[in-house]
């Protein structure tokens, strides 16, 4: 996997051809690398089973077959491409049965472009399981207020941009074990068990800028 958005290799697959060559725009504009773009299902499997990129980004309702059935192609042919769905509409359980194919994020489509790109660069980078949701009406159950501490907003923007444990220990001048520590204890206050599980809680709570930076 790239370790930063200008190494990021992106299919994109849409049936409107303006909003596809719009999100080619908003991505080639952040520094992502897009190999591709499809208008049906069908070619959207065959580029990414030629292209091997590292992110399929794929509208879920376009013609020449199902979501779900595309997501099984793209997973069988290029295990190693993370895929992300956009939608204008979602009703919850579309989006848990997409979740259960292993999406690394769902999107609504009215989100703003920072996000959106912030988002795709973190479905990219994550480790862990999960799927990133950031789908405006469809939420998980609701959490209590988040109270958090100082210096924890950005160990979430870290974490969002893909940086390891590792990488966030050294940047801060702490030890691994802290970071670990200081983590468990926000993904706590967030309601999350995993980093895809605290990064959707985030956005969906206004908590990660979008200026953050790329490893």
């Amino acid at each position: 996997m790239s370790s930063s958005n200008g190494g990021i290799r992106v299919v994109v697959a849409d049936d409107h051809v303006v909003f596809a060559e719009g999100l080619r725009y908003i991505l080639e504009d952040a520094g992502f690398a897009v190999v591709g773009v499809a208008g049906d299902c069908r070619a959207a499997a065959v580029l990414v089973r030629d292209q091997q990129p590292d992110l399929a980004v794929l509208d879920v309702h376009m013609p020449g077959g199902s979501a779900t059935a595309l997501v099984r192609r793209v997973k069988e042919d290029s295990p190693s491409t993370r895929i992300a769905m956009l939608s204008m509409q979602a009703s919850s359980r579309r989006v848990a049965e997409l979740e259960d194919l292993g999406i690394a994020a769902y999107l609504s489509k009215v989100v703003d472009a920072a996000t959106l790109c912030s988002v795709l660069t973190a479905a990219v980078h994550s480790s862990g399981g999960g799927t990133i949701r950031v789908v405006p009406g469809v939420v998980d159950a609701p959490h209590p207020p988040v109270a958090l501490r100082a210096g924890d907003r950005e160990l979430l923007e870290h974490i969002a941009a893909g940086r390891s444990n590792k990488w966030i220990a050294r940047e801060l001048f702490v030890s691994e074990a802290t970071v670990k520590r200081r983590l468990a204890e926000v993904y706590r206050e967030l309601g999350a068990s995993t980093r895809a599980g605290a990064i959707s809680r985030a956005h969906q709570l206004g908590l990660i800028r979008h200026d953050h930076g790329t490893p």
